[in-house]
């Protein structure tokens, strides 16, 4: 619904009329403040089904975020379920994409994030890579298929974060989102960066693509 706020129809307000036709779904834009956030985490405790965004740089961010918004963090257990970051990239054009040697740099990157990937116990064959062969990357090229752009449409580099058990313990505590991203690799998450190479190995997208919207050296 379109929210008015000269006629006092405000955000809050129509969340609340939304919830009062006890909706099964709910789907919120963004929670923008305390009172939605209480709002939301209400209706989520009450068996609705409830979708938002927040502004946070992964899904680890989430849980801080709302603990900043004064949600209680002992009744968000309860409420939370699943937190999901994307970043959105260009992929490459099937027509003319080509294979592209490595600089050193980019070398020494790809191997820490894919040692990072093996080391946290994931296989990096359980995402059709052969951890054996030589690393391949594809670059852009440009052709009448893709307007001469060496892209086509778009993909998304995804990381969520399951509410598990291993979670809950830690909510109450006000974790930080280092925290939360070590207990969170237990699940056998992939992060936004390990997502984005994984693309690039399976040459969905460019390494440049990936590195313009993924710190690529974070930890």
């Amino acid at each position: 619904t379109q929210t008015n706020n000269e006629r006092g129809y405000t955000f809050l307000e129509g969340l609340r009329s939304a919830l009062r036709q006890d909706p099964d779904v709910v789907m919120i834009g963004e929670i923008r403040d305390t009172e939605t956030a209480k709002t939301v985490i209400e209706a989520a405790l009450t068996g609705h089904m409830v979708f938002s965004t927040l502004h946070t740089n992964n899904a680890a961010g989430v849980i801080p975020r709302l603990i900043d918004l004064n949600a209680n963090p002992k009744i968000m257990v309860s409420a939370l379920s699943l937190s999901i970051a994307q970043r959105l990239v260009r992929k490459l054009c099937l027509h003319c994409k080509v294979e592209k040697i490595l600089n050193q740099k980019q070398k020494e990157i790809m191997k820490l994030i894919m040692d990072g990937i093996k080391e946290e116990g994931k296989s990096l064959s359980n995402y059709s890579i052969n951890p054996n062969a030589p690393i391949k990357l594809f670059s852009p090229v440009g052709c009448e298929k893709c307007n001469m752009s060496g892209y086509s449409g778009r993909i998304g580099i995804f990381e969520a974060i399951k509410t598990n058990e291993a979670i809950e313990k830690i909510m109450p505590q006000n974790p930080s989102e280092r925290e939360i991203k070590k207990v969170a690799r237990i699940q056998g998450i992939l992060s936004m960066r390990q997502d984005g190479i994984v693309k690039i190995l399976n040459g969905v997208t460019s390494f440049e693509e990936v590195q313009s919207v993924v710190d690529l050296l974070e930890e």
